[in-house]
C-alpha cells in the first residue's frame, strides 16, 4: 500500500481493523475471566465439598467409635461389677450359713 492510497483505503480499512481487535480482545479477555472464574469456583465448591464430607465422615467416626468404646467399658464395668456383687454375696450368705448352722 502506497502512502496515496491511505485517505481512501482508511474508510474502507478502520472498521476491520476495529472488529478484529475488538473480537481478538473481547475473546482473550473473556477466556480469561471465565478460566478465572471457574477456577475459583471449583476450587471453592471442591474445598467446600471435601471439607463438609471430611467433617461428616470423621464425625460419625469419632462418634461410632466413642459409642462402641463406652458400651465395651460399659458392659466391662457392668459384667465386673455384678461378679464382684454375686460373689462377694455369695461368699457372705454361705459364711453366714456356716457361722450359724447348728454343728454336730
Amino acid at each position: 500500500m502506497m502512502y496515496d492510497d491511505i485517505p481512501t483505503c482508511l474508510p474502507a480499512c478502520l472498521p476491520h481493523s476495529l472488529t478484529h481487535s475488538l473480537t481478538h480482545s473481547l475473546t482473550h479477555s473473556l477466556t480469561h475471566s471465565l478460566t478465572h472464574s471457574l477456577t475459583h469456583s471449583l476450587t471453592h465448591s471442591l474445598t467446600h465439598s471435601l471439607t463438609h464430607s471430611l467433617t461428616h465422615s470423621l464425625t460419625h467416626s469419632l462418634t461410632h467409635s466413642i459409642n462402641q468404646s463406652i458400651n465395651q467399658s460399659l458392659v466391662h464395668s457392668l459384667i465386673h461389677s455384678l461378679t464382684y456383687s454375686i460373689t462377694h454375696s455369695l461368699t457372705y450368705s454361705l459364711s453366714r450359713f456356716l457361722t450359724l448352722s447348728p454343728q454336730n
